[in-house]
């Protein structure tokens, strides 16, 4: 019978004492930072448009949390129900920032060269294609003389046109 490799007990020691001292340096640095205090500079008023949705709950959090505040912002939220409508809220002037996906803010982008992303706040994949089988739409090739309803400058306008690049169609 095949004799058993047993671990080599002096790494074990070793790792042991790395994360041991790994996680004392660690809380001694987490424990004497500097707590910021709340702010107390000039208050910048700013208006969000935000998609009404789950996308933005980091959003509403802030506000209910006196994030904003804290931080010497006296936020609006104005509630809109998609990212295209927080975009034209943008646009239009009606809000300093929104909540828009960076394809809705790419898309507009050719005709308000200003617009610019700051940042993200969430990461959603919630774009699909629906199609009726009755009508012989199986596969992408099948929209090919159909007619196809899409918002434009839009998420789901840039994964259609996505989806018909990817499947070398022009419909």
């Amino acid at each position: 019978m095949a004799e058993e490799k047993k671990p080599n007990k002096t790494w074990i020691w070793i790792l042991a004492v790395v994360l041991i001292i790994g996680s004392g340096i660690g809380s001694y640095f987490l424990l004497n930072q500097e707590k910021q205090g709340k702010y107390t500079g000039p208050v910048e008023k700013i208006t969000v448009a935000a998609f009404e949705g789950g996308a933005s709950a980091p959003i509403y959090i802030a506000e209910s949390q006196g994030f904003f505040e804290n931080n010497g912002l006296d936020v609006t939220i104005k509630g809109y129900g998609s990212g295209k409508a927080c975009a034209d809220a943008l646009i239009a002037g009606e809000a300093d920032i929104s909540t828009s996906s960076d394809a809705v803010l790419v898309g507009n982008s050719f005709d308000n060269p200003d617009l610019e992303i700051l940042g993200t706040v969430a990461i959603i994949k919630a774009n699909g294609l629906i199609a009726r089988k009755d009508r012989g739409i199986n596969s992408p090739k099948d929209l090919v003389g159909k007619k196809v309803g899409v918002t434009i400058k839009s998420t789901g306008e840039f994964n259609l046109d996505a989806m018909l690049l990817f499947n070398g169609l022009n419909i």
